[in-house]
């Protein structure tokens, strides 16, 4: 007997408006996309809304002479890591991009954490799809 299947979508892209100030979740407030609501641009946190395989994708770009780096978190432990440096003798713009597939449960957490204010203040823009 064929069975009608539930096709439940999730979904986000957000982008920064401001630059980061803090090591702890970069909080990406200009929702794009947000299908199945999982994303909660006060806190920087995704909630998954319904459990399976998730991809995530984070870019990071620093001004000249700094360096990015940030990690991408799941429920308060490190999957992947971010990172750049060019050195302080040039005179480019470093930048990192990474993409994870994590199994998610309904309710784990996955955010963009900043590795320290020192580095990211005023010097990183990240986009998390």
């Amino acid at each position: 007997m064929w069975r009608k299947s539930i096709n439940y979508q999730v979904a986000f892209t957000a982008k920064l408006n401001n630059y980061p100030t803090t090591s702890s979740a970069i909080i990406f407030q200009t929702v794009i996309t947000n299908i199945g609501g999982g994303y909660n641009n006060r806190n920087g946190i995704f909630y998954c809304p319904k459990a399976g395989l998730y991809m995530f994708t984070a870019s990071m770009m620093s001004v000249k002479k700094y360096y990015v780096d940030g990690y991408i978190m799941k429920n308060n432990k490190f999957t992947i890591r971010l990172h750049e440096h060019i050195g302080s003798r040039n005179n480019h713009y470093p930048s990192a991009s990474t993409t994870v597939m994590l199994r998610l449960a309904i309710g784990d957490k996955v955010w963009v954490k900043g590795a320290g204010i020192r580095y990211h203040e005023y010097s990183i823009r990240t986009v998390l799809a």
